[in-house]
């Protein structure tokens, strides 16, 4: 490899990672350019295993933006290059994220074949860290579809064990919200309340911004419809619809008008 290339692989892989910080503080017009600075490189140079994950990192800021379609056309065309190239560790990261994209998109029978495959390979490599994202994963479907809520938050101790083992906080302070929203679900709101809480203290730490909207914005589900905390459940409604609203979290948004509409609370606004 000559310098030059070196230099560019090394630029690319920068310009990535500041794709990705840009990406986990919910600032997705920066990620978004930094990671197509990066994938042009990686296209410039044939660099095939960088092209793919950077249209990977790609992916995940069009699902977060709610562009669950684009964010599919980016990972199907990653799956054959993956496929192409023998490239196990990336086809499972690729069947990860095809099947966390097609469980937002309500495609729950193909997001459990794409995950379970997925999860095959990383056991296969010895990847913990990727069984422990994969098994969260599958966890959600096993609470929004099939409701076998036992096997959900078994999936999930098993992951928050491997995190925890291996020191993984950001992935943590995921698994730790996906429990509380078991525990909401079984109807055990003082436990589910403790997890979000927990989930929360790690987000913040970390400055991740946008896994912090989505625990916050179930912490005031809990504050208004179990807890009898309704102000406090307002304040927070308000702050996160403004934080979402702003860095483009679509879900978020949807999520907390929704309720509002529901309530019969009114419009929110913008400050």
């Amino acid at each position: 490899m000559t310098d030059e290339l070196k230099d560019d692989e090394a630029r690319g892989s920068v310009l990535n990672n500041l794709a990705e910080g840009f990406r986990l503080t919910g600032q997705f017009d920066k990620s978004l350019r930094y990671a197509k600075e990066s994938l042009q490189i990686a296209q410039t140079n044939g660099d095939k295993s960088g092209e793919n994950v950077t249209l990977n990192n790609i992916s995940l800021i069009y699902s977060h933006r709610g562009e669950y379609d684009v964010a599919l056309e980016y990972l199907l065309k990653v799956l054959l290059v993956d496929r192409e190239t023998s490239d196990r560790h990336g086809e499972a990261v690729t069947l990860n994220n095809i099947g966390d994209n097609y469980r937002s998109m309500g495609r729950y029978n193909e997001a459990l074949e794409a995950l379970e495959q997925s999860l095959v390979i990383r056991k296969d490599l010895g990847d913990q860290a990727g069984q422990a994202l994969t098994m969260n994963n599958i966890a959600l479907i096993h609470l929004e579809w099939t409701e076998e809520l036992s096997t959900a938050l078994e999936l999930l101790e098993t992951a928050l064990q491997i995190q925890r083992k291996i020191k993984d906080r950001q992935e943590e302070g995921t698994t730790l919200h996906n429990i509380g929203q078991i525990y909401e679900a079984r109807a055990e709101y003082s436990k589910a309340l403790e997890y979000l809480d927990q989930a929360n203290t790690i987000q913040n730490e970390l400055g991740d911004v946008v896994g912090a909207c989505f625990t916050l914005s179930n912490i005031a589900h809990l504050y208004y419809f179990r807890f009898d905390r309704r102000e406090e459940a307002l304040q927070t409604w308000g702050k996160v619809y403004e934080e979402a609203s702003s860095r483009e979290l679509q879900q978020v948004v949807d999520e907390i008008e929704e309720v509002y509409q529901l309530l019969g609370l009114g419009d929110l606004e913008h400050s």
